[in-house]
């Protein structure tokens, strides 16, 4: 039995374009089935915490009589997602589906500045 391992890249793979066909599979997933299942199930979860923790600090804020909506709302969501693609990237790494270091990089990098901004304007 081999041992799963991450399989990182810097720049996205050619074929990163067929990850999101409906039904693809690729040799890792067919090789290893419960394992990319588990891996899944992380990613989807790392992709929703930041979101979940954004949520939460708003239901937070909103109880000290700081009330969040609109636009600024609207780039806190965006940029958690971007950080949760992120993180759901590099678990994906183990399922041989990672993006790059590039393209988690900007993902995340661009999420945080989405999150600072974000918080800026709240409490400025």
């Amino acid at each position: 039995m081999r041992i799963i391992s991450p399989r990182f890249y810097k720049r996205p793979p050619k074929n990163w374009g067929d990850w999101l066909k409906p039904g693809y599979k690729s040799k890792y997933t067919l090789q290893y089935p419960l394992a990319s299942k588990i891996f899944g199930v992380i990613a989807a979860l790392l992709f929703l915490l930041p979101s979940a923790l954004l949520v939460y600090s708003f239901i937070v804020l909103s109880r000290d009589g700081i009330e969040i909506f609109g636009p600024i709302a609207g780039l806190g969501m965006i940029g958690s997602m971007m950080i949760g693609l992120g993180l759901a990237s590099i678990v994906a790494a183990f399922i041989h589906t990672y993006l790059g270091h590039i393209a988690t990089g900007v993902l995340v990098l661009i999420g945080l500045i989405f999150l600072l901004i974000t918080y800026l304007v709240i409490f400025l």
